[in-house]
């Protein structure tokens, strides 16, 4: 967000998850006033009017209402399962690495991996984070909610 003050487009039909990156910043969303911190999630229907106010870079997810989703900021090396249909990862800063299923995956700053994950079979997932590194996980599945 490059204003001071921008409304979000209307969206009818999808939900939004909005993760500010560089600093806080205030959304007001349905006249009801949300203050996010740094790395906080918020998700939203993208139906309804929003409105953010302060400066910031932000990650955000636009997806259809038939499908759940999550969306966390990494900070540490780690590993993860995910059943997820797909999953995406978006490097924030710096050089991170990224083994998928014993396949390793380089992402230099803003790059985007996408995991299609098809048979919804628990795949794991092994970051390589350090230097204060950032990276922004993405989960979707379509139809019930998952953990």
């Amino acid at each position: 967000m490059e204003l001071a003050e921008s409304t979000f487009t209307l969206l009818k039909g999808f939900n939004r998850i909005l993760i500010p990156t560089k600093q806080g910043i205030t959304l007001l969303n349905n006249s009801k006033r949300h203050n996010l911190k740094l790395e906080e999630s918020f998700y939203f229907n993208g139906g309804e009017q929003t409105t953010s106010i302060g400066k910031s870079e932000d990650v955000n997810l636009i997806y259809q209402s038939q499908w759940h989703a999550s969306m966390q900021v990494m900070k540490e090396s780690s590993k993860i399962f995910s059943t997820a249909e797909f999953v995406g990862i978006f490097s924030l800063n710096g050089s991170n690495e990224v083994l998928v299923d014993q396949e390793r995956v380089k992402l230099l700053e803003k790059e985007f991996l996408l995991i299609k994950n098809f048979s919804m079979e628990k795949l794991l997932l092994e970051f390589s984070l350090d230097n204060n590194n950032r990276i922004v996980i993405f989960k979707l599945k379509k139809g019930k909610a998952y953990g």
